[in-house]
């Protein structure tokens, strides 16, 4: 991640899993919220978490008010109460972590659902930074749409696929990507950069 050099200089909001590398950054972070409503399925489903189940529903429905643009104070008011009352249910479902007397090297496996709850408690802020931050995604479904074409790109191509042909593959892919995004027709996108005078989709802070 650091040879990419996006993240080492980035100053936004990266929206991500919690894999644990991406902590070191010095970025603002979100969690994307559609892991964890993977997470949460699982613990509702599987092994009857009733905390689970409410949860899903308060971060579908907080997004749902998102998306009608209904995310006044009051709601948002709301949203924080519930999410804590759901915790507070949760702390009493989750069995506290039994430590064994005769301890074995190494740290202890915390069971599934404890460490998806901790992780609720300790990174509340990330999870819900879409709810207070209009420009936070509900997850980061959108970067995966973007790299899922690299992936399909390899499987048809193979995966010999040179070096030099793959980096032009991802540039192309990254400049017709980035000019949707801002707004930018696509046609008139390439036939800009085909004439040399590409639309300008970096915007230095």
């Amino acid at each position: 991640m650091d040879a990419i050099g996006i993240l080492t200089h980035y100053k936004g909001t990266s929206v991500h899993d919690r894999w644990a590398p991406y902590d070191n950054y010095a970025c603002t972070h979100a969690l994307c919220n559609a892991h964890l409503l993977r997470y949460l399925k699982y613990l509702k489903e599987e092994m009857g978490r009733e905390w689970a189940s409410k949860m899903i529903t308060l971060l579908v429905s907080a997004n749902n008010l998102k998306q009608e643009n209904k995310l006044g104070a009051t709601a948002i008011r709301f949203i924080e109460e519930q999410y804590e009352q759901i915790i507070e249910q949760g702390i009493t479902e989750e069995p506290p972590l039994v430590i064994p007397v005769i301890k074995k090297r190494g740290r202890i496996k915390k069971p599934k659902p404890l460490n998806l709850l901790e992780a609720f408690i300790d990174r509340r802020e990330q999870i819900l930074r879409f709810v207070h931050n209009k420009d936070v995604p509900f997850d980061n479904n959108l970067a995966e749409r973007d790299i899922r074409m690299v992936k399909l790109k390899q499987k048809i191509s193979g995966p010999r696929l040179r070096r030099d042909g793959a980096e032009v593959f991802c540039r192309i892919r990254s400049y017709i990507s980035t000019a949707r995004k801002q707004g930018y027709g696509i046609l008139d996108a390439i036939e800009k950069a085909l004439l040399e005078n590409p639309i300008a989709v970096y915007q230095p802070y």
